[in-house]
């Protein structure tokens, strides 16, 4: 045998003992599924916000006749939308549609966002501050004559 086919056969042998250490008998575990976020925190509701939270909503909605642990609930629900950062669409479509649960009436736009506005200044503030529903755009002044 050569001194070139002895360098081979001895590299051979090397990398076949370097890869039988890298081997293991045990199974490869299998990944750990990532869990779905867990909601933020609400703020806690006192007795007086309560009050002044269901005299807002139950005049801002006509015709709810929902239990105040109900209307509650969905209050609740809304906050969660509002503490979790969703999008100012998606908290608009699930007040209109919580609220509006087990009723014959539709809620307007206006109605809706003053749900939401009532939630958010009577109990549960916008994460950061501010309002999660964008400002309508003032209306253009009128050209003077």
């Amino acid at each position: 045998m050569d001194g070139r086919t002895a360098r081979l056969l001895a590299a051979g042998a090397a990398c076949a003992l370097l890869l039988t250490g890298c081997g293991s008998d045990e199974p490869a575990a299998a990944p750990v599924p990532s869990s779905p976020p867990s909601p933020a925190p609400l703020p806690s509701l006192s007795a007086e916000q309560r009050a002044e939270l269901l005299g807002v909503l139950t005049s801002t909605v006509p015709g709810l006749t929902a239990a105040e642990d109900e209307v509650l609930a969905r209050a609740t629900l809304v906050c969660q939308d509002i503490v979790d950062r969703r999008d100012p669409q998606k908290i608009r479509t699930g007040a209109r549609l919580r609220f509006q649960a087990g009723t014959a009436f539709s809620l307007g736009d206006e109605e809706v966002d003053s749900i939401i506005a009532a939630v958010e200044t009577i109990w549960c503030p916008a994460p950061g501050g501010g309002s999660v529903l964008p400002t309508s755009p003032a209306p253009a002044a009128s050209p003077s004559p």
